[in-house]
């Protein structure tokens, strides 16, 4: 399939497609992304997509899937982002803990040293 044959059977539905894909990706500017990724997949298959019955269908389901994936991989993303921090927040809590146990720990040494060096 040729640039000109490509272009006529793919294009019109260029439209559709960024309408599906805006409505799943709620941003345009993640449909957009969609969008170029699907017509790059449809242009390195074109001489597969010569068997393809109903074009339009195709392209949507391809349309779909890709924003499907692009949400897992956003939800993967951000569970791993979420799961830092929170790994983070409960290091700084145990240290803070461990901080207060060893103050806690001096005080109490402190107070079994004789009072001439307590006072020290």
């Amino acid at each position: 399939m040729g640039t000109e044959e490509f272009k006529d059977q793919y294009l019109p539905y260029q439209q559709k497609l960024y309408k599906v894909a805006f409505r799943l990706m709620e941003n345009s500017y993640d449909a957009e992304d969609i969008l170029q990724d699907a017509f790059i997949k449809l242009w390195n298959q074109r001489e597969e997509l010569l068997n393809v019955q109903n074009k339009e269908a195709f392209c949507v389901i391809l349309v779909r899937n890709l924003c499907l994936d692009a949400l897992r991989s956003k939800k993967r993303h951000l569970t791993k982002s979420l799961t830092g921090l929170q790994m983070k927040e409960e290091a700084e809590l145990t240290n803070q803990l461990d901080a207060k146990s060893d103050l806690e720990r001096v005080k109490y040494l402190i107070t079994l040293l004789p009072e001439q060096q307590r006072k020290v």
